[in-house]
């Protein structure tokens, strides 16, 4: 179907559209996904952190 479609170049213009929604749907997931580790693991540095400062002194 992949050859059909894009190395002959017969593929119309809903077919491609729908393959850079599903790329873009994609990137998005990732992104915030990403992000959102990134934010918990931060929160999770912060209070260990503190943790650690309180039971230091």
């Amino acid at each position: 179907m992949h050859n059909l479609w894009i190395w002959r170049g017969t593929g119309n213009a809903n077919f491609h559209f729908g393959n850079a929604i599903g790329y873009a749907c994609f990137h998005i997931v990732l992104v915030v996904d990403s992000v959102g580790a990134m934010l918990n693991h931060d929160r999770a540095l912060k209070k260990c952190n503190s943790n650690h400062q309180k039971v230091k002194n």
